[in-house]
């Protein structure tokens, strides 16, 4: 396989340049166009986000009748982005020198397939670990959270929100994550793994959030540390009822009777925390609308709506 590097050049790439380099340089593989991807990318460029040294690379080859044409392996969303922010965003424009069609192919496969910036990375790049005094999996777990909560509780686009917003909302929830922590501590190691799932978590930092305001921090702290420790929960105690969900389901586990989503999991546990505010006694509680219905937290703006 030869390939050489032809040019290397910076270039400032306006929505009119977008366009023809997308026209000209049409390459017929190209995956379908995200549009939940453009806009996120579109809303950094908008937002002065977007980082210089991108890279937009167009692989040359001879083509059937013998003459060289250009083709885009990589950048057709980010191009799609600059057109639609309607902003002139600079990037490194590299230009591959390949044999022929099989080598653009297996260029365009080779291109574009590493890991993905998560919560974690932005906030330890911005250093804040040490301002927020979380661990890493902490604030993967408060990210994850935050996103389906400001999602309305329900599908967690990682593409609706661009890296400062999501630094915003771990920031915001910082207080509330740090009460629920509290509470998750003061039970077995074991246990705490399944209260740091999104779904229950999602809950409990709009618990801690908002519903602490109304209802009074002890009351929902004890409904968090009831089931953190589970010393003698009893029949009727909707504190029970979490413990019980938490123990025969998992999001991914193979190994669990039951699997629930996420989006019947927060509302499984947040009729529960509604019942332990109320001082009612249950034993059973249903979910509507296969989980996907709205969610009702006492003491928020979550009220079904």
């Amino acid at each position: 396989m030869v390939m050489a590097i032809q040019d290397l050049t910076v270039k400032i790439i306006s929505p009119e340049d977008a366009r023809c380099y997308l026209q000209e340089y049409e390459y017929a593989r190209q995956r379908n166009i995200s549009h939940h991807v453009v806009k996120y990318y579109a809303d950094m460029m908008r937002n002065g986000e977007w980082l210089p040294g991108s890279e937009i690379e167009i692989a040359y080859a001879p083509n059937d009748d013998g003459k060289v044409a250009g083709y885009l392996v990589n950048g057709q969303q980010r191009l799609h982005a600059v057109i639609e922010a309607d902003k002139s965003i600079p990037f490194v424009i590299k230009e591959v020198l390949c044999s022929d069609m099989d080598e653009v192919n297996i260029r365009y496969g080779l291109i574009d397939t590493g890991r993905g910036r998560n919560n974690a990375d932005y906030v330890r790049a911005m250093g804040m670990e040490e301002e927020l005094g979380f661990t890493q999996r902490q604030i993967g777990n408060i990210g994850a959270a935050s996103i389906f909560i400001a999602s309305d509780f329900f599908h967690r686009n990682k593409y609706k929100f661009t890296p400062a917003e999501r630094v915003e909302l771990i920031k915001g929830y910082a207080p509330a994550a740090h009460n629920y922590f509290d509470c998750v501590r003061s039970g077995p190691l074991t246990h705490a793994v399944a209260m740091y799932r999104t779904g229950t978590m999602s809950v409990g930092l709009v618990s801690f959030d908002e519903s602490a305001k109304v209802w009074g921090h002890d009351r929902v702290a004890d409904f968090w540390t009831g089931i953190a420790k589970n010393d003698g929960l009893r029949v009727g105690d909707p504190r029970k009822l979490v413990v019980e969900h938490l123990r025969e389901s998992s999001i991914n586990s193979r190994l669990s009777k039951k699997k629930y989503d996420v989006h019947h999991s927060a509302r499984f546990v947040a009729q529960c925390f509604n019942a332990w505010l109320e001082a009612r006694q249950i034993t059973r509680t249903f979910v509507k609308d296969d989980g996907k219905g709205p969610i009702i937290v006492k003491g928020s703006k979550f009220r079904g709506k």
